[in-house]
């Protein structure tokens, strides 16, 4: 079954939450950061939403990335779901993705920025 929903890249509302993302991304890092440092960690399974682009095909799809986190200046994490448009990527693959590249989050903590580069 084919869940992707198809959203024109100049979508006002798409933007509004893409910008909303990028500006509260240091709040998601310090919520990272310090339920990291917590003797029990309080967030489970934080998710971040980017959008990868595949050489193959051309073309571009929004993936979720679950256990986000960061290294250097990249969110890493596990791609959740079997993307349909780029064969570089599977479920299950460890995936690093620039800051800009982000969409929104699902952590309840903050939304997160759109686009992706793939860890090698």
């Amino acid at each position: 079954m084919d869940n992707t929903v198809p959203i024109p890249g100049d979508d006002p509302e798409m933007n509004a939450a893409m910008d909303e993302a990028r500006r509260r991304l240091p709040e998601f890092r310090r919520a990272l950061d310090e339920d990291a440092r917590r003797v029990i960690p309080e967030i489970e399974g934080a998710l971040v939403k980017a959008a990868v682009s595949s050489v193959a095909t051309g073309k571009t799809e929004h993936i979720w990335i679950e256990d986000a986190g960061f290294e250097n200046d990249m969110i890493v994490g596990t791609v959740s779901s079997e993307p349909n448009q780029i064969p570089e990527v599977a479920k299950g693959v460890w995936i690093a993705v620039s800051p800009d590249d982000l969409q929104i989050g699902s952590t309840g903590i903050a939304a997160v920025p759109l686009a992706a580069s793939q860890s090698n």
